[in-house]
């Protein structure tokens, strides 16, 4: 009954309603290829620029002194800035607006018709020849090789956390159930068996409930398979129950439901082993996938590697992933606990931080859940706002592992 009277803990018991938070100037701890244009990067041992000291004033550039010169000095030093400048200069070219398609409004309705069409002008920039003569050379129109790009998203940043719908920032975890209607303290999963969420606070009584079902289910079905068979050997006093259905109907139901349960059991150990929940490891596998994706059209007829199953080489590319930027069910794992960074927390950290230090509570219903869904120990490899960063930015002692 724990399971059924346990919330998982919502976002509203413990933060308020607030503004959206502006968005942090450090989202970027190092200089990502995917980064996007103008956000701060930070190289090892650089501080973040909301904990560094204010910087002086940056230097004026030649163009500043050029826009800033006075009248009479201004033409000298235009001349000049004009002999030393290339022949060739981007060209601004005005793109007409587009006609509007005549099904448009029918498709999309007057708002978005008018949201579509642009409001002004689009001016495009030509691009530049190159100054030293060379050009690039033309693309072979094979699949390049691939890299693991893991996302640079700063997931601890109190604008990434912030809920529109609930209009709270939540804390991490966190996240919006839609047929709960709030936000749940380290969601794991919407359950229609127990009729709510599993979540921060009744993770554990989830696992002991999924346990003893499993178990019982494992016992009927042996049970019932161990009367069937008296039966058909005709041992009094089950000789009758060779025709009976109800025995036969029994085996095979709850071999149903055994599969399904035990499923369910055992994925669940295994993602309290790694600390993560059901949605942070389906978030992980989507990831996984789309590099699947990748090295199955980097080794294809259409890739540059050619066609055939390449596995000595699928597998020396993801150990290359792995040596820059770890396994990412684990070094890339934000919130598992590495018993090397740790060692007095021991192998079974991650599975003591939800089901608790009792060994006896990991069996029955009994205790309170250790987690109350507000703070979580995070990742040394990752940085302070949760981006994960290449092994050559680790903690040292955490570089070899």
């Amino acid at each position: 009954m724990r399971i059924f009277l346990t919330p998982p803990g919502f976002v509203r018991d413990h933060v308020g309603v607030s503004d959206t938070p502006d968005p942090a100037a450090d989202e970027y701890y190092y200089s990502a290829p995917w980064a996007p244009a103008g956000a701060l990067h930070f190289g090892q041992g650089q501080a973040p620029a909301s904990d560094a000291a204010p910087s002086a004033p940056p230097e004026q550039s030649a163009a500043d002194t050029t826009a800033r010169a006075p009248p009479a000095e201004q033409s000298v030093t235009e001349a000049a800035t004009e002999a030393a400048a290339p022949t060739t200069v981007p060209v601004p070219q005005e793109v007409p607006d587009a006609p509007e398609a005549p099904a448009l409004p029918a498709l999309v309705g007057p708002l978005g018709a008018a949201a579509l069409q642009p409001s002004a002008p689009v001016v495009a920039m030509a691009a530049p020849h190159p100054a030293n003569g060379s050009e690039v050379p033309p693309w072979s129109g094979l699949i390049p090789r691939p890299s693991r790009m893991p996302a640079a998203k700063p997931v601890l940043a109190p604008a990434h956390r912030y809920c529109h719908r609930c209009m709270r920032v939540r804390p991490p975890r966190a996240h919006h159930c839609r047929r709960c209607g709030t936000c749940v303290m380290r969601m794991d999963h919407h359950c229609p068996w127990i009729g709510g969420c599993v979540g921060a606070q009744n993770h554990k009584f989830y696992y002991n409930f999924v346990f003893w079902v499993t178990g019982l289910e494992l016992f009927t079905m042996i049970s019932s398979a161990v009367l069937f068979a008296r039966g058909v050997r005709g041992a009094a006093p089950y000789d009758a129950w060779r025709t009976d259905g109800f025995v036969i109907s029994l085996f095979a139901i709850t071999a149903i439901f055994t599969l399904f349960t035990l499923s369910l059991l055992l994925t669940h150990t295994y993602l309290l082993h790694l600390n993560l929940t059901t949605l942070e490891h389906m978030a992980v596998e989507r990831s996984a996938g789309a590099e699947r994706a990748a090295m199955d059209g980097y080794f294809s007829s259409a890739g540059a590697a050619g066609a055939g199953m390449h596995l000595r080489e699928r597998r020396a590319l993801r150990r290359e992933w792995d040596a820059k930027w770890g396994a990412p069910k684990r070094q890339g794992n934000l919130w598992w606990i590495d018993r090397r960074a740790a060692p007095a927390d021991g192998p079974t950290s991650n599975w003591r931080s939800v089901m608790g230090e009792s060994v006896l509570g990991w069996i029955l219903p009994v205790g309170q859940a250790p987690l109350d869904g507000t703070w979580f120990p995070t990742n040394p490899r990752h940085s302070r706002l949760g981006v994960l960063r290449p092994r050559e930015m680790w903690p040292a002692e955490l570089r070899d592992r």
